[in-house]
């Protein structure tokens, strides 16, 4: 809606480490333990639990609304993630709230407001040959060529992307995986080999400068570039009236005390906010997809006054 801050979250969680009794969940001193419990059940729970008393308090309702989905672990690209959800319900919230985790040493009363967020971009590199005998002269060799690519993307990414930077706001470029050949099979060239690539960009990098030169060197060696996710990172307007709000009512739950402004590198749903009107901000944490994951207890309450303040500001 018009002026609408929405509150997002996600209630799936990463495989449990290493079994699944990491799905008991139990307290131990101000810690409660367990898959979830940083990333980010603890604070989907307390945006319920806050709308439901918002609810029963009867009206006038604060211009506040929530948002949940179930497939923010692996990248939200069927149709039930955030990026089509607010197409679907044509939402456009002058303030998107990501509830992750934003008390990272785990022992924070408040958690910062992150006012910016890295994106994701993901593609594979593909190389194609003649399947053939090894013996037979003129077969080419494809992990050599993917391997080849790796180093000269390298190059390509150090002139793109900030990736080192003194305070560690930086963009991030991997390869998860290299995928050629049959593993025991030695007489068999390849007819297909794969190159994972995943970049983390901060909103500074130009990510769009980066797609074009890793298009044209694929396009001269022969390869194929397959995009599968292009979001660029977030940076939110700090004069944003829902944005100044939100400080305002951490300000006041604190009993006066600033709140910690941030910025987040792990990847969030904020980087599908409409005009990249985001912010990380939840609770305190450590561990997420670890298995000693486990959410710091008294990080629950502030953040539910900070709610409380924040709704009086933004009827």
């Amino acid at each position: 809606g018009e002026g609408q801050i929405l509150l997002t979250g996600h209630f799936d969680v990463v495989e449990p480490e290493p079994d699944d009794s990491q799905f008991i969940p139990r307290i131990e001193g101000d810690y409660l333990w367990g898959r979830g419990a940083a990333d980010m059940k603890t604070v989907v729970a307390t945006y319920m639990v806050w709308m439901k008393d918002t609810m029963k308090a009867g009206a006038p309702f604060p211009n506040i609304a929530l948002m949940l989905v179930g497939n923010e672990e692996n990248g939200e690209s069927e149709a039930w993630g955030t990026p089509h959800l607010l197409k679907e319900l044509n939402l456009t919230p002058s303030l998107f709230i990501a509830g992750e985790r934003t008390g990272e040493k785990g022992n924070e009363l408040f958690g910062e407001i992150c006012v910016e967020n890295r994106g994701v971009m993901r593609f594979d590199v593909i190389a194609r040959g003649a399947k053939g005998h090894s013996g037979v002269a003129g077969t080419g060799d494809l992990s050599e060529k993917l391997i080849n690519a790796r180093t000269a993307l390298n190059e390509i990414f150090a002139k793109h992307l900030t990736l080192k930077s003194a305070d560690g706001w930086q963009s991030q470029a991997k390869f998860p995986f290299i995928n050629v050949g049959t593993v025991g099979v030695y007489n068999v060239t390849a007819a297909e080999g794969i190159l994972g690539v995943e970049i983390r960009p901060i909103p500074q990098d130009d990510v769009e400068g980066l797609r074009l030169e890793v298009e044209s060197y694929c396009a001269e060696n022969n390869l194929e570039a397959k995009f599968s996710v292009m979001e660029n990172g977030v940076a939110c307007d700090r004069n944003n009236p829902a944005l100044i709000a939100l400080i305002e009512a951490v300000k006041q739950a604190s009993g006066g005390q600033d709140a910690r402004i941030g910025r987040k590198l792990p990847g969030t749903s904020a980087r599908f906010a409409p005009d990249g009107q985001a912010v990380v901000w939840g609770q305190s944490g450590v561990g997420p997809h670890a298995k000693d994951e486990r959410h710091y207890i008294p990080s629950i309450e502030p953040y539910y006054k900070s709610l409380n303040e924040l709704a009086k500001l933004w009827k």
